[in-house]
């Protein structure tokens, strides 16, 4: 048995050509932009790769975010407008400073 041919209806085969093509400008677009998306985000990264090469020329090993503290330690904050903030823990001020300070000011004259 012969398998009969269909014709072919011209309309038709225009119609799905034409949206063939459109598909195919459609995942050029998508593509386009998903490629300038990843150029973005690679921008991005090197951006973050500078400064944190930066981080490492400059000696610092490890950045502490403000709420950071040892085990064992209670948190120092002060609020501000419900707020917290971690107050800087600065080492005491050594004493020899504080005398050479009043031999500076001893000689300065106060102007009232």
């Amino acid at each position: 048995m012969s398998e009969e041919s269909k014709p072919v209806i011209v309309r038709d085969n225009i119609k799905n050509i034409e949206n063939g093509i459109e598909s195919f400008k459609q995942q050029i677009l998508d593509l386009k932009k998903s490629i300038e998306t990843t150029q973005n985000e690679i921008l991005r990264l090197e951006g973050c790769l500078i400064v944190f090469k930066g981080f490492e020329n400059a000696g610092i090993s490890k950045i502490v975010p403000d709420n950071y503290r040892q085990p064992n330690e209670e948190p120092k904050t002060s609020t501000f407008l419900g707020c917290q903030k971690s107050e800087p823990q600065l080492p005491p001020r050594p004493a020899f400073l504080d005398e050479q300070s009043n031999k500076l000011f001893q000689h300065i004259p106060h102007s009232h």
